[in-house]
């Protein structure tokens, strides 16, 4: 691997030094940029039911560290015990982890993509056999990749406008800053550092801040960025609603082996399907249906009707074709908390 240097712009200079190769250290002015900030709004009650309420509980948790880094006692304490929670739920309620990505409001955007993509990062790694101490580093890298530029990425998810010429530098600086931050609150592990401070480099050499080749760079990392990127996508922002999955796994797919690479493209489609748990789809006479398990192909999930929740179609079987997805409106906190009982006994 090239040397891993801080980028020579003024705003690195001014808040960043390096220790060594690769390791990076916040200024006393890079400290004074993570004051406390309020939260805006609490999810943590409006989940009643498992295993919904776990994710609601590490979404305030991990909210508590991001709102206040530098305050928090033993945070990669507290982070890798996030990282086995998220770990276990995702081993025993899959379908209900896809189904928050795309059901949960996100008032706190960079919070709730935190959480949404160390969950889908860790059923990713899953997919790719990772041994457990990788599996760890990607699940602790995919949820503290952001940690450096919360706020900034907090007001791009509503900023419909392309970024401006000092929020870009903020962008490509933001592994940088991510992975000294986490230094500053205790994390050593140099797997962690480098997966944060790589999960933006791409197989044909365009990432950022490095510019690594696809040799370069360390598994864990490229499962991140996936993972980041369809976050990204299934998420909706203040200026559009989420993308379809068929739409954005597509958009996944077109950029194999340049971005991507083509194996961890193909886990990712496998593991959500065309229709992911918590997406709604039109059956063939016109119901409306919520997908809540993947089923035996891509193509054929579980779906409840809202009417009926007790009653699982196979959309596999033909009397129950699926005609296509939907994107609803917005989801609110009352629908949000009607939404996550169908996975109540589902885990």
């Amino acid at each position: 691997m090239l040397p891993r240097v801080l980028p020579d712009t003024l705003f690195a200079r001014n808040h960043l030094e390096m220790d060594g190769d690769g390791v990076f250290r916040l200024t006393a002015r890079g400290r004074s940029l993570y004051q406390p900030h309020p939260a805006h709004m609490a999810l943590e009650d409006g989940a009643p039911s498992e295993p919904m309420r776990s994710l609601a509980v590490l979404r305030k948790r991990l909210g508590e560290i991001f709102r206040d880094p530098l305050a928090c006692s033993d945070a990669a304490g507290q982070l890798r015990e996030m990282g086995k929670e998220v770990n276990r739920l995702a081993c025993h309620a899959p379908d209900a982890c896809i189904a928050a990505i795309l059901i949960t409001p996100c008032p706190e955007y960079t919070l709730q993509h935190a959480l949404n993509a160390s969950v889908l990062a860790t059923l990713l790694g899953m997919q790719a056999q990772l041994e457990a101490d990788e599996m760890e580093i990607v699940t602790l890298a995919a949820m503290t990749m952001n940690i450096g530029t919360v706020r900034l990425q907090d007001l791009l998810a509503g900023q419909a406008s392309p970024p401006s010429t000092s929020q870009h530098q903020l962008i490509r600086l933001h592994p940088i800053l991510s992975s000294a931050l986490l230094r500053e609150m205790g994390v050593t592990d140099p797997r962690w550092h480098e997966t944060v401070q790589t999960h933006h480099e791409e197989w044909n050499g365009r990432g950022y801040p490095f510019q690594l080749t696809q040799a370069q760079i360390v598994d864990a990392a490229h499962i991140v960025h996936l993972a980041d990127i369809a976050c990204a996508k299934l998420m909706p922002r203040g200026y559009r609603s989420r993308l379809p999955a068929r739409q954005a796994l597509a958009q996944l797919y077109q950029n194999r082996d340049e971005q991507f690479d083509a194996r961890l493209v193909s886990l990712l489609v496998r593991e959500l399907g065309f229709y992911p748990p918590g997406g709604f789809v039109e059956l063939a006479g016109g119901e409306l249906g919520v997908v809540v398990k993947r089923g035996a192909s891509a193509q054929s999930p579980l779906v409840v009707l809202p009417d009926a929740p007790q009653h699982i179609l196979d959309t596999a079987a033909p009397e129950h074709p699926i005609k296509g997805a939907t994107v609803p409106p917005r989801i609110n906190l009352q629908q949000y908390e009607a939404l996550t009982r169908l996975w109540e006994n589902l885990a």
